[in-house]
């Protein structure tokens, strides 16, 4: 017969196996494609910001220490937009429910991140809309705080950290190979802008997967 001890390390093998059961499989296997689509983009314009307004700058014959300093600014609007988008989020998603709240910042974050860098990057004097778009693109890439929200409420407390550190763990993995993939692209195709672009068009696969998601608005937590 187990001892206790050994069924405490039997524990977390279980959870994993739960929540690849015929009960959540679907729900975690949605669930970490939805967080890698959000990774990717909030990595990709977090990564590659810094670069693109020295260019910008540069581009605005701004010296390298003005180029220097108006990234630094950009990176902070960035944030303040992640910040208020952050805060945004959890009353929306009470009001309009978790499904529809994703699919509103997918959306902001598609458009945003193809004009940002698919647009204002290539403007003869696109600094100025470049980061006044990167304020909206953060505002979106708030998007990642539904996750801590919507994530325990769809599985169980036996298996909830389970399933929350393996669809998160799954996103970064993924998000990490795409950012690499994106290195490569800037590198062959010598520009920045529309290889960070494309990364748009993860935020469409995700707007086709978030009806595969279950609705928890207004449901208790699950025991």
């Amino acid at each position: 017969m187990a001892t206790a001890h050994e069924k405490s390390h039997a524990k977390p093998q279980g959870s994993l196996r739960t929540i690849f059961s015929a009960q959540y499989r679907k729900r975690t296997t949605v669930a970490a494609v939805l967080l890698t689509v959000a990774i990717i983009g909030l990595w990709a314009g977090a990564v590659y910001e810094p670069s693109a307004v020295i260019q910008l700058a540069t581009k605005a014959r701004m010296n390298k220490a003005e180029a220097a300093r108006m990234a630094s600014i950009a990176t902070g609007l960035l944030s303040i937009g992640t910040l208020v988008g952050c805060l945004a989020l959890p009353p929306m998603a009470e009001k309009i429910g978790r499904r529809k709240t994703l699919a509103v910042y997918f959306v902001g974050m598609a458009v945003s991140i193809a004009l940002a860098f698919g647009w204002a990057f290539y403007l003869s004097n696109g600094l100025v809309p470049f980061i006044a778009l990167l304020v909206v693109l953060g505002f979106f890439g708030g998007n990642f705080a539904l996750f801590s929200l919507w994530l325990p409420e769809q599985f169980e407390t036996r298996v909830r950290a389970t399933a929350f550190a393996f669809c998160t763990s799954v996103g970064r993995f993924f998000g990490a190979i795409v950012n690499f993939g994106i290195g490569a692209m800037v590198l062959n195709m010598k520009t920045l802008g529309v290889p960070i672009a494309l990364t748009a068009i993860a935020f469409i696969v995700g707007l086709a997967v978030i009806p595969l998601a279950p609705e928890t608005k207004g449901q208790e937590l699950l025991g």
